[in-house]
């Protein structure tokens, strides 16, 4: 399941599943009921900023970015995502998927304020 959330968030879209409780993952498992009922869906690649911190001080494999900012992200179905965010955000920001960034350490969702 999540090679495929990465093949198709590289292609632009956000892969996930929705479980018969009605929560949101991109997991194998739903992490709120432990069901493995799960059904794919394209998730909205819209949401708002729950929080977000600058990070200044990063791991070596991205100390040639810092300052970056990261966000947690509450998509439209209520699927929150940990992301990477362009340019400035503040908590409540209206926010959409940008594209994603390949690392040593995997993929990072970008995403970017909307309403510039």
């Amino acid at each position: 399941m999540y090679r495929e959330f990465v093949e198709e968030a590289k292609k632009g879209r956000i892969v996930g599943y929705r479980c018969e409780c009605g929560k949101h993952t991109i997991r194998e498992i739903c992490p709120f009921c432990g069901s493995r009922d799960l059904e794919k869906e394209i998730e909205p690649e819209e949401g708002r900023v729950i929080t977000c911190t600058k990070i200044f001080v990063a791991p070596k494999e991205f100390s040639s970015e810092a300052p970056y900012t990261v966000a947690l992200v509450e998509l439209s179905n209520g699927m929150r995502l940990m992301v990477r965010v362009e340019r400035e955000v503040e908590i409540g920001k209206e926010v959409r998927f940008s594209g994603v960034k390949e690392s040593a350490l995997g993929l990072s969702l970008l995403f970017e304020a909307k309403g510039r």
